[in-house]
């Protein structure tokens, strides 16, 4: 697999191969906001009818989950860096668009617990000062297709309006749970260390079993895209 720093390089070193060959191409910049987050455009054309663009987006939402009867709070971020052919079938502002993406998307969460609070991991109900922390992960490089109005540089350059459509496929999401802290099980007075201890691994791997099971992985295969912004062409 690679590493981000080599797929970064790799999408930019795409992005500027394709934009060599134009030499009085009229850039075109956007400003963009929607599902991804907020982020910026570069367009440039390569031909009549086919522009390359290079994109980042990133935002941040803040969420609550609620799976097996625990309750846990959490971060989605969204942080992608893509490269795109943007292909014009009419020679004018709508076009049909297919891309790599760098894809950082990620959902992190966890649950704590202090001193006599309890949850139930597994089947088995534990006290302590001990954190679950989980996580979805998805692939590295994600393909994108989707269909928009604007980014068309015009002869006389100025202000544009952007909108784009598409579907981001991220494969299956990895997920794990994972714990750290002290903790003693109901009934008990000896404490133990929650990211050794065999018996508490093994609720955790039960937990994540349950949590898998409420959970439908397939719906966040296809991420829908919506964008829109302004673009300004020189």
């Amino acid at each position: 697999m690679l590493h981000p720093i080599q797929t970064t390089s790799l999408l930019i070193a795409a992005f500027l191969s394709l934009t060599s060959t134009t030499v009085n191409a009229s850039t075109s910049l956007a400003a963009k906001a929607g599902i991804t987050g907020a982020g910026v455009d570069v367009s440039v054309p390569v031909h009549a009818k086919l522009s390359a663009r290079l994109g980042a987006q990133a935002v941040t939402y803040s969420v609550d989950i609620e799976e097996d009867d625990i309750d846990y709070e959490g971060d989605v971020k969204f942080n992608t860096l893509g490269a795109f052919l943007d292909w014009r079938p009419f020679a004018n502002g709508f076009f049909t668009t297919v891309g790599m993406l760098r894809n950082n998307n990620t959902i992190q969460f966890a649950t704590g617990t202090v001193g006599t609070e309890s949850i139930e991991v597994g089947d088995t109900t534990y006290s302590g000062d001990f954190e679950v922390i989980g996580g979805f992960d998805v692939a590295n490089i994600s393909p994108y297709i989707g269909f928009g109005w604007g980014h068309s540089p015009k002869k006389t350059g100025g202000l544009g309006f952007v909108f784009e459509f598409g579907v981001l496929y991220q494969g299956t999401m990895a997920f794990n749970l994972d714990a750290t802290g002290t903790a003693s099980e109901e009934g008990s007075t000896t404490t133990i260390d929650v990211s050794t201890d065999p018996e508490f691994q093994a609720a955790l791997a039960e937990e994540q079993e349950n949590f898998l099971e409420e959970t439908d992985l397939d719906e966040l295969k296809v991420l829908p895209v919506i964008n829109i912004g302004l673009s300004y062409t020189f």
